[in-house]
């Protein structure tokens, strides 16, 4: 992988923290993209919300409904949450303006 090189013990990789691959002229500075701050360690203000909706959703795929559940239901289901919640694409707008909640209640 290319790595900046910012003299740090972790290196990050280019592609995942640099939001072009122009670098500078010693290699140890880029343009940060928004999602990555170290490569490590998402950026908070813009990932969280997807990662407690992912959660949620998850959740949701045991827990809600009344229904016996089989596997093959919850791995779909999962698949779902993953896709819309765990992945670099904007949520879709549905999810957004049609005030869906995901709750999970025991009981």
């Amino acid at each position: 992988l290319d790595r900046l090189n910012d003299g740090g013990k972790f290196s990050p990789s280019i592609p995942m923290v640099c939001a072009t691959r122009q670098l500078t002229h010693d290699g140890g500075k880029c343009d940060r993209n928004i999602l990555w701050m170290d490569g490590m360690h998402v950026c908070p203000e813009t990932m969280t919300a997807r990662y407690g909706a992912s959660i949620a959703c998850l959740l949701g795929c045991v827990y809600n409904g009344e229904s016996e559940k089989n596997d093959d239901s919850i791995r779909e289901c999962e698949k779902e949450c993953n896709d819309q919640f765990m992945s670099v694409m904007p949520a879709d707008e549905a999810w957004i303006s049609s005030h869906t909640t995901m709750a999970s209640f025991s009981g």
